[in-house]
């Protein structure tokens, strides 16, 4: 298997090793053997298990019931009166329907999500199987590999044969080359694989969600794989370039970021570490604007967020997600908050900002009244 100077074949072993012992836990069981004890907690043959919020969803999409339907029971009524009620729905429609469900149980002893049986998820195992597969039939290589306490797990893969450039109005050719890869992504939803781009440049990565190579699996069976291969293939054949990529940068490297653009970068990466305003300026260069707009008597702290998307900044949005992209990629000496999810996290953020609709782009310079 590939692996890039970055990883050695012993780390990569290391690594998956350690996703091993973080992965949930899997249990298929009778619904009935679960009990109530309180709205987002379950009594499981004497074991207590609490359950998150997205299990409680999906017990009360078991149970044919609207998502809000126990707490507001529980406002109304009580928490006794509503365990008792859930409980004798429960048992009555898993005895009329002998209805097995499939538990996702991480170590700290949480239901993260409660599946119908045959909804199989994608275990650890099954995972790194797709991945690997993904690696040598595409001659990928790992440069970016992330797993957190959740069962949570990140790979990161570029093509090193499938380097562009984009030239255009606004960009300098020789700073916009790029490597196209997939970024795997595991968590309890199933797997999401998206367009991965390497900006050699700066060694800056983003993850675009929103071309129409992305896919999801939540589950492994023929149709699944069927439906990721030919995503493969299209993007393959485009050398991992995501259909419209090159016209986004375009349209991106020409558009003026609008105050309100510019201000959500700047919260999200104080919002990711613990970075100042006086270091966030190399990433988000906001003083000339800020400035610029306090010299004509506006305090840009003083409009409204609706205000702020229609004023112009002298940043264009592909400085500012070349910011946020540049932050995420490397370590510049601040703290990140939770380390193994927010960089990737910031480089699918980069890659939303990316392929919205900016706010600017519409915009009329001038008008007759």
């Amino acid at each position: 298997m590939n692996l890039s100077k970055t990883f050695s074949q012993a780390q990569y072993d290391a690594f998956k090793q350690s996703t091993m012992v973080k992965q949930p836990l899997r249990k298929e069981i009778n619904l009935h053997e679960l009990k109530f004890i309180t709205i987002d907690t379950v009594d499981y043959c004497g074991l207590k298990l609490g359950m998150s919020k997205r299990a409680v969803k999906d017990m009360m999409q078991i149970l044919g019931l609207a998502q809000t339907f126990g707490g507001k029971l529980n406002n109304v009524f009580g928490e006794q009166f509503t365990n008792t009620l859930l409980n004798t729905m429960k048992d009555a429609i898993s005895t009329q329907k002998s209805l097995s469900v499939t538990l996702l149980v991480s170590p700290d002893r949480i239901i993260q999500r409660i599946h119908k049986s045959g909804s199989s998820w994608v275990s650890t195992e099954n995972f790194f199987d797709i991945v690997e597969r993904t690696i040598d039939k595409s001659d990928l290589s790992i440069n970016n590999m992330q797993v957190n306490n959740d069962g949570g797990i990140i790979i990161g893969t570029t093509n090193p044969n499938s380097e562009f450039q984009l030239t255009g109005k606004n960009l300098d050719s020789k700073q916009e080359v790029f490597q196209g890869g997939l970024n795997f992504n595991r968590n309890y939803s199933g797997v999401q694989v998206d367009p991965f781009l390497y900006r050699l440049w700066c060694s800056n990565g983003c993850v675009t969600k929103e071309f129409e190579e992305s896919i999801r699996m939540t589950n492994i069976n023929p149709n699944s794989w069927n439906e990721f291969y030919k995503n493969l293939e299209r993007i393959e054949a485009n050398n991992f370039q995501p259909k419209g990529f090159a016209d986004k940068v375009k349209m991106a490297a020409n558009t003026p970021a609008s105050l309100a653009e510019m201000d959500n970068a700047i919260k999200l990466i104080k919002n990711s570490s613990n970075i100042d305003d006086k270091n966030i300026q190399p990433f988000v260069p906001y003083g000339e604007t800020y400035n610029a707009f306090k010299r004509m008597g506006i305090q840009p702290s003083e409009l409204t967020h609706s205000q702020k998307k229609n004023a112009r900044t002298n940043v264009s949005m592909w400085d500012i997600i070349n910011g946020v992209t540049d932050f995420a990629s490397h370590d510049y000496g601040f703290e990140i908050k939770n380390p193994e999810n927010t960089r990737n996290e910031m480089m699918v953020q980069a890659g939303g900002m990316l392929t919205k609709n900016y706010d600017t782009q519409n915009l009329l310079v001038a008008q007759p009244f």
